[in-house]
């Protein structure tokens, strides 16, 4: 099947690398609806210290032409009153 990537392959993508995503196995995979070979992941990115905001990235990516063609960065911090602030930052390829 063409239409199949597995994570070392997206791990080698340069777009992978220059958005600083990490080498985690990326999860919750999702069919685009406009186009089938389009699938968005969930990728989790591992905390440094307590202290770090959760990071959570939508990736989208091409099965057919193996490319990334965006991601949409979450993170997310708690607040000293205890509730979360949140700030949403996006990159098209």
């Amino acid at each position: 099947m063409d239409a199949m990537i597995d994570a070392t392959e997206l791990w080698s993508f340069d777009a992978y690398a220059k958005a600083r995503l990490p080498r985690v196995l990326p999860e919750f995979p999702t069919v685009g609806m406009d186009i089938s070979h389009h699938i968005i992941f969930v990728v989790r990115h591992p905390r440094r210290h307590k202290d770090d905001s959760d990071i959570t990235s939508l990736i989208k990516v091409d099965t057919r032409r193996k490319t990334l063609l965006s991601v949409f960065r979450y993170y997310e911090k708690q607040h000293q009153d205890g509730h979360p602030a949140a700030k949403l930052t996006t990159r098209e390829n």
